[in-house]
């Protein structure tokens, strides 16, 4: 038997959806600033936004536009495409791994990598 979704249905699956993508963007954007040590205000500034817009953003309650979004990645130095990240299917925590993970300085990169392998191969 077919279960049919009335349109609110649709409506609030793909609000859940959105809102899902717009925390973890969010998330990938504030790992960004405070890796650099910035201010909302101060990317904001950066970005050409107000800081309140760079806030609602974090949170995921706000999504960027395009010309937006390619202004908050220059004020991080960073492109859009790891603001926007890989799409993940059902595992949030390897999303927020990966979102971490991209704010760890080059430098750093093959000690953490080493730390995730070892933790990985006790297991």
């Amino acid at each position: 038997m077919w279960c049919v979704a009335t349109t609110s249905e649709v409506g609030f699956a793909a609000a859940m959806r959105r809102r899902s993508f717009g925390k973890r963007l969010g998330d990938r954007l504030r790992a960004g600033r405070e890796a650099l040590g910035l201010s909302q205000a101060r990317l904001a500034e950066l970005a050409h936004v107000t800081p309140n817009y760079v806030g609602l953003i974090e949170r995921g309650l706000k999504l960027p536009t395009i010309d937006t979004l390619v202004n908050l990645a220059k004020a991080l130095g960073a492109e859009p495409a790891e603001l926007l990240g890989r799409v993940q299917v059902g595992d949030d925590w390897l999303d927020e791994l990966a979102s971490v993970a991209a704010t760890v300085p080059k430098q750093l990169r093959p000690v953490a990598l080493a730390v995730m392998k070892a933790i990985a191969s006790r297991s």
